[in-house]
């Protein structure tokens, strides 16, 4: 067997088009092509051109010998819980359901985890757009006033209010400080945009948003379905719940739950019981330790996590739509208070020329 020339690609899959592509793979997998046909057949059919290129690439290894779930693995595309479930595919011989499954879990954990992305993000882009618009009316409204009256007419007459001088200082300052305020603006924007890519940042912001009450529960609620699921899935794979929980954590995408879970590991393996430990942390609940008790007697705990999983979806999705409706209905009010001071903004030349 030749040894296979394997490496991390230099590109990205999206979780969509993974997804995507182990559907695809399972449909001419459930048509008994072999492997290697199936990748040839995905690598011209593919509309995605990573996914295209990505099957080209496993399509020569597997061609060298090199098993399938190797060649997923050493590309560094598809997380554990597609590969242990490809490996296991590989023990059983039933590819076509792993396949099917994994595509299933890409789906489910894809969704959930766009719609809490979309739920925080959306609102304040919204909310951005208005600060910019606020911004640009008040600097054009500055250069108007400063057109419509000079500022030595206006004190040098004697009809002149108090708000009249009010209005035209305030435009002043205004023309002054605009373009500082501008670059301070586009500079928060851009760090809004790139500091979640950054472990610390990303943690900072995440403790952040557990001191916002929605935002919090939803979050808190979107973190432990995923975990749930993953760990389902493993578990699908025939791997102990140990085992899965570990793998599961590793793989969340919240810095906070990592940081927990670890914790509640090392609780475990120091000699806390472990249905305990995971109630603690939330993992579990009290009402399901008999369910969970009486699943692992019956040998049957996977299905029952599986289930747990579908619980802690719903309840997530639950948790996200109150969000979204509440950030969205701020957004609503925020854009009608920004659209009545301009408006209003709108008259004060005409005041002050009077």
């Amino acid at each position: 067997m030749v040894e296979p020339k394997l490496g991390v690609l230099p590109f990205r899959v999206a979780m969509a088009a993974q997804a995507q592509l182990l559907r695809q793979f399972a449909v001419k997998s459930k048509a008994r092509l072999s492997t290697e046909k199936c990748l040839a057949a995905l690598a011209s059919d593919s509309r995605d051109g990573c996914s295209r290129e990505l099957c080209r690439l496993m399509h020569a290894e597997i061609v060298r010998g090199a098993p399938l779930s190797i060649v997923m693995r050493e590309h560094a595309v598809f997380d554990t819980a597609v590969l242990v479930l490809v490996e296991a595919a590989e023990r059983s011989g039933n590819l076509t359901d792993a396949l099917t499954r994994a595509a299933d879990y890409l789906d489910r954990v894809g969704h959930l985890r766009r719609d809490m992305h979309d739920a925080i993000v959306k609102p304040l882009n919204v909310l951005s757009l208005v600060l910019l618009a606020i911004f640009v009316a008040a600097v054009a409204l500055a250069f108007l006033v400063k057109d419509v009256v000079p500022e030595a007419q206006l004190f040098s007459a004697g009809g002149s209010s108090a708000l009249d001088r009010v209005a035209v200082e305030v435009a002043r300052l205004v023309r002054m400080a605009w373009p500082f305020v501008g670059v301070a603006g586009a500079l928060g924007f851009l760090a809004l945009q790139l500091a979640p890519r950054w472990t610390r940042t990303q943690l900072a912001l995440e403790q952040f948003a557990l001191r916002l009450p929605l935002v919090s529960a939803a979050l808190s609620a979107t973190a432990q379905a995923l975990l749930c699921r993953t760990t389902a899935v493993v578990m699908q794979a025939g791997v102990l719940l140990g085992d899965a929980v570990t793998t599961a954590t590793s793989l969340s995408p919240y810095g906070f739950m990592r940081s927990r879970m670890t914790e509640t590991i090392a609780a475990i393996e120091s000699g806390h019981p472990y249905i305990e430990a995971f109630v603690a942390v939330g993992f579990f609940r009290r009402p399901e330790i008999n369910i969970l008790q009486a699943a692992e007697r019956r040998d049957d705990l996977a299905t029952t996590i599986v289930g747990l999983a579908d619980e802690r979806e719903r309840e997530a999705h639950g948790r996200i739509a109150t969000l979204k409706t509440v950030a969205h209905t701020l957004v609503v009010v925020l854009l009608a208070i920004a659209a009545a001071a301009v408006v209003l903004a709108l008259y004060v030349p005409v005041f002050v020329s009077r």
